[in-house]
């Protein structure tokens, strides 16, 4: 699970006290391990409307897929990776805004290619 907070002047202020306290409350007697990560910032709300709203549609329509098929279909063409041993797809709620946008570029570009699909990419 992943919560964002910042430290102010030395402490830790929770974005979401309550929703951090209720997944707390469901580890009793469990053994966590807590990593800290500085935070990066991750897809824009714009660029992923754009994607949902404009490239997986257009997708759908020129396959007869779902959209979240052509999300799924789409992650496991770009964002495969490996850990210990085992590959699989990168949510796209990871990516920065770089990667997301550079992800849009190669599904746009897919599209395009490989099913005569247009679509303009004018979010930027």
């Amino acid at each position: 699970m992943i919560f964002n907070c910042e430290i102010q002047n030395g402490k830790t202020v929770w974005y979401d006290p309550q929703k951090v306290a209720r997944f707390i409350d469901t580890l009793e007697g469990k053994r966590i391990i807590v990593t800290i990560e500085k935070w990066s910032p991750r897809r824009s709300n714009q660029a992923n409307r754009f994607y949902w709203g404009v490239v997986l549609p257009a997708m759908s329509e020129a396959t007869g897929f779902e959209r979240e098929e052509c999300h799924e279909i789409q992650k496991h063409m770009w964002l495969l990776t490996e850990k210990n041993g085992q590959t699989f797809a990168r949510s796209t709620a990871t990516l920065t805004k770089a990667e997301f946008s550079e992800y849009i570029d190669k599904v746009i570009r897919f599209l395009v290619t490989e099913l005569g699909v247009v679509v303009s990419d004018s979010w930027k």
